[in-house]
């Protein structure tokens, strides 16, 4: 069978437009962290693969390819109305994509990352730039951002003695709420107490004991430990090399931070047809990818985070003596806090530590108390966690 001139076109327009999606599907590192010239190519690719696939696919089925030009538009408003009414309404407005929160996730500015608001440091792999004022947006927020002049996010007078620390990730840091909506600022309000928050986003248990180390502990007496679930790698590969008397040293150098910070930029900015590439690479990952997601957190794993953490916790007493306060926040895991603060009381009472309690916070957060999308602790959830800490701090005044 011998294919028609206008036929062997339309393959061949559709197999160009295939193989440079595919370039982009399995080289995107490769793209977005090489030379700028090649970055460049990123965007160029994927408008170009996707016109040449619905132009030529199209006419290969006997359609006009305007009408699959027409098509691929369509495809891609309804994936960007999807995310943006979603995050606006804070709900599924009238569908939900599977895997929508891998393909969100996928599409939206990481704080560590974002040039604006953090900077490379050779201690602790990155932390905020200093003395900054600034915005960090996603979908479902534009929040203000600024620091002080040891790089976190609070003013200048809460880094002079203060009286309760909170130290975490991007739960305690209030990733997507204003400075004055996060729990640390709303319990320094209600208390009358100093409270210097110390949360940057993503540090585990190891990077938070080394910045406590930096901070003014003469009038400190409560260190409040915000517990995610994702700080097991971190505290897994280093808290046996710290108690060997190992020094801390972070995973990459100050060239492969910068990569990252590109990927993001990249990744975060809108290009035509953004969404539909992000959305068939999430679903060609899940596909054929055995790593198409982190492993999930399960009870018989719970053992061994508690295990690293009292590890953590015995670094941060070499330091400081004073009372500790352990709460567990989550983006899911399925939603395991529970298991992980009753884990965590059984040990503790063999562990030879003291002056630790442990606040159980999982059963204070709805739906409309996290961010749909993004499944990070809004407003309310913060306001609700502040008026915990609150009633906390009546019952255990501190001394």
């Amino acid at each position: 069978m011998i294919l028609s001139i206008k036929t062997q076109e339309n393959i061949a327009g559709l197999l160009l437009g295939s193989v440079l999606l595919l370039i982009t599907f399995l080289k995107v590192h490769w793209f977005l962290t090489s030379y700028d010239w090649v970055t460049s190519l990123y965007p160029l690719s994927i408008i170009l693969g996707f016109f040449l696939v619905f132009f030529f696919g199209a006419k290969l089925v006997r359609i006009k390819g305007l009408y699959g030009f027409i098509t691929l538009i369509v495809i891609e408003i309804f994936l960007y109305t999807i995310l943006h009414i979603s995050s606006q309404n804070q709900q599924k407005v009238f569908t939900k994509l599977p895997w929508q929160n891998i393909f969100y996730n996928g599409t939206a500015n990481i704080m560590q990352y974002d040039p604006k608001l953090s900077e490379f440091d050779e201690a602790l792999g990155y932390r905020y730039k200093r003395s900054v004022a600034s915005t960090f947006s996603n979908l479902e927020f534009d929040t203000k951002i600024t620091t002080n002049s040891l790089g976190l996010r609070d003013d200048e007078k809460s880094l002079n003695k203060p009286r309760i620390i909170a130290l975490g990730d991007s739960y305690t840091t209030g990733w997507g709420v204003e400075d004055n909506e996060r729990f640390s600022e709303i319990l320094e309000e209600k208390s009358g107490l100093k409270v210097l928050n110390a949360g940057i986003s993503s540090f585990g248990t190891v990077r938070e004991g080394l910045l406590l180390n930096e901070l003014d502990l003469d009038s400190c007496k409560m260190v409040i430990i915000q517990y995610c679930m994702n700080d097991y790698l971190e505290n897994k590969t280093w808290l046996d090399e710290l108690k060997n008397g190992k020094t801390f040293k972070p995973s990459f150098n100050k060239e492969k931070y910068n990569l990252r910070v590109k990927t993001n930029v990249a990744l975060s900015s809108y290009t035509p047809f953004k969404y539909i590439h992000r959305y068939t690479l999430t679903i060609l990952r899940r596909l054929f990818s055995k790593n198409f997601t982190l492993p999930k957190v399960t009870n018989s794993d719970i053992p061994e985070h508690v295990s690293l953490f009292i590890q953590g916790l015995k670094q941060i007493r070499n330091n400081y003596k004073n009372n500790i306060l352990v709460i567990s926040l989550s983006n899911s895991y399925n939603r395991l806090d529970p298991a992980f603060t009753n884990e965590l009381n059984l040990q503790l009472e063999i562990s030879g530590l003291s002056g630790i309690d442990i606040l159980e916070t999982s059963h204070l957060f709805k739906k409309n108390d996290i961010f749909y999308l993004d499944t990070h602790l809004n407003a309310n959830g913060h306001a609700k966690l502040a008026e915990h800490l609150f009633k906390y701090l009546k019952d255990n005044p501190l001394k």
